[in-house]
């Protein structure tokens, strides 16, 4: 969400090409997609709850390190953003084994409703907040907060 609002101030300031923003929007998702795979086995044979630790770390540390990266180049940029995926790639295969593991099975189909329910309040608050964030403290802010 905070890279979709703040590419906007990101292209002026660094001069982005649409070509460039494709690429800066594509590598989260070349991200996830690399990372989905290791995220679900190693949450089935490992702790998920590890599984998911680590990824919040990772992520949190990709979306902070993200004005840095730009600032280097849009290849760090990039980096930024694949590592950003990666790390948010172990959020649904760990929980669906938590919830596997801990919701019972009368309750699941609530328990994904919620939670899915949850993750797009969240977004919607993201998208409500961050624009006028960024018009305030600047578009590196809200990666920072965001973190």
């Amino acid at each position: 969400v905070v890279m979709s609002v703040a590419i906007l101030p990101m292209s002026e300031q660094f001069g982005y090409s649409d070509s460039v923003k494709g690429l800066i929007a594509s590598a989260f998702s070349l991200g996830y997609c690399i990372g989905l795979v290791p995220a679900g086995v190693a949450s089935s044979s490992s702790s998920p709850k590890m599984v998911l630790g680590i990824g919040l770390v990772v992520w949190s540390l990709a979306q902070a390190l993200t004005p840095a990266a730009a600032e280097n180049s849009v290849l760090s940029l990039l980096l930024a953003r694949v590592g950003m995926g990666i790390g948010e790639a172990a959020a649904i295969p760990s929980i669906q084994v938590i919830a596997a593991n801990f919701v019972p099975q009368r309750f699941r189909s609530q328990f994904w409703g919620l939670l899915t329910a949850s993750l797009s309040m969240g977004t919607i608050g993201a998208y409500t907040l961050t624009p006028p964030l960024v018009d305030s403290a600047g578009w590196q802010s809200a990666f920072f907060i965001y973190g």
